[in-house]
């Protein structure tokens, strides 16, 4: 996956967006793969959409940091 690629788990709908989800169904083993991979893709989303995702992407990532 390339550095502004986003996991295709993010094709869904934003109100269906959450780490929980995201780690149950991303493909790779180790846990700190999917989390880094969960993290630049809300980057990549933050950086680059806007509307929802960006307001989702946002919130995501901020809730994340706390």
């Amino acid at each position: 996956m390339s550095e502004n690629q986003v996991h295709v788990y993010f094709n869904q709908n934003v109100s269906k967006w959450n780490i929980k989800d995201f780690l149950d169904n991303c493909k790779l083993v180790d846990i700190s793969d999917k989390i880094s991979i969960y993290l630049k893709s809300l980057e990549a989303i933050a950086d680059t959409e806007e509307g929802p995702k960006y307001k989702r992407a946002k919130e995501l990532l901020a809730r994340y940091r706390e």
